[in-house]
This record gives C-alpha cells, sequence and structure tokens, in this order.
C-alpha cells in the first residue's frame, strides 16, 4: 500500500471514530448549566478574586515549591520566599522604598508540635519577603517542599500547617479566593471563612 492510500485509510478510520463520538456525546446545552454549577463550587478561585483582599484575612496560603536548603545538604530546608507585599497579611506596612535585606518585622508562629516561635519576615536582595520557617524536625513537618503552607490568624499569632495538596483541597476546596501566581509559578491566596 502505497503512503497516500495509508493516509487516506488512517484519515478514514479517524474520521468513523469522531463520527461515532459525535453521535453518543451529550449535547452542550444539557450539560453546560451543570458544569458550570459545579465548576463554581469547586475550581473558581479566580473569579472570587475582587470580593477580598489580603488585608485583615484570617487565613493565608502559597505553595512552598522546593524551600531552600539553608540548613545544609542533609537536612530540610525551612526559608522560604514569599511575594512582595505578603507583610500586609501579617499586619505590617512595608513602605515601597524598604530597604533590600532589612527587617520588616517579627512574626509568632505556633505548630501543633513544639514552642511557639518568633521569626524575622524581611524584604531580601532578590527583593522579595523572606522567613526562615520553623525548624521541621522539632515542629512536627518531614519538610516543607511541596506542601501547601497555610497561615491562620491566631489572636496576635500565626497558626502554620504545612499541608499536601490533597489535604489542602479536602479542607478548603471553594474556599479558596484571590489566587495569584509568582513569576516561579508557585501559588498564593487566601481562605474565605
Amino acid at each position: 500500500m502505497d503512503s497516500e492510500a495509508a493516509q487516506t485509510e488512517n484519515i478514514g478510520q479517524f474520521r468513523q471514530v469522531m463520527e461515532d463520538l459525535w453521535e453518543t456525546a451529550s449535547p452542550l446545552n444539557e450539560v453546560l448549566t451543570e458544569y458550570d454549577e459545579n465548576w463554581q463550587e469547586e475550581f473558581s478561585w479566580a473569579s472570587k478574586a475582587d470580593e477580598v483582599d489580603v488585608d485583615g484575612t484570617p487565613i493565608f496560603w502559597i505553595e512552598a515549591g522546593y524551600v531552600t536548603q539553608n540548613r545544609g545538604p542533609d537536612r530540610p530546608g525551612n526559608q522560604i520566599d514569599f511575594p512582595r507585599g505578603m507583610n500586609r497579611f501579617f499586619g505590617f506596612n512595608a513602605p515601597d522604598n524598604q530597604p533590600l535585606n532589612s527587617v520588616i518585622g517579627e512574626v509568632r508562629m505556633q505548630t501543633a508540635v513544639g514552642d511557639a516561635i518568633t521569626r524575622n519576615l524581611r524584604l531580601g536582595n532578590n527583593s522579595m519577603e523572606k522567613m526562615s520557617l520553623p525548624i521541621p524536625e522539632t515542629h512536627g513537618f518531614d519538610n516543607y517542599d511541596g506542601k501547601i503552607l497555610v497561615f491562620e490568624r491566631d489572636g496576635t499569632a500565626f497558626n502554620l500547617y504545612a499541608l499536601e495538596n490533597e489535604d489542602f483541597s479536602a479542607a478548603f476546596g471553594s474556599k479558596i479566593a484571590n489566587v495569584q501566581s509568582m513569576g516561579s509559578g508557585r501559588q498564593y491566596g487566601i481562605v474565605i471563612t
């Protein structure tokens, strides 16, 4: 069989498969409303972005991604970069001309294990806000890599959780709002309570 005949046969088979699928498909107008309702309930994070902002929000989350190995190659890292402006969630109001490599303020954090700790939130040399999180091994975490970090305001302190993606989705799913992406692709946002 020459190549033109083979192509014609392949196209004919493909066309038949597509026609069979078309015949058994549900008409769009029969499923679109249900799809829109389900999407709004579970995944419409960005559509809620204009309803709230970070100031005064009780819960903030951020994808940890790859956490800086600041404690050496054999120990899990605990230093994370936040987007510029994150300081407002923690109750600060850093000026636009904040000097690089300077402290913005102190953040008190509590985890499920270990004593509460206070860490500096600072503006790094790369113009991102940075913080050293509680040491993973002493505060109930294996590591922060690949987790979603959740900061929940609790009076003057913040409860810190490091959740797997599935656990985060199960706990907060449709309550996620104001989702944004950093230059690295890591996402962050708030939870509507």
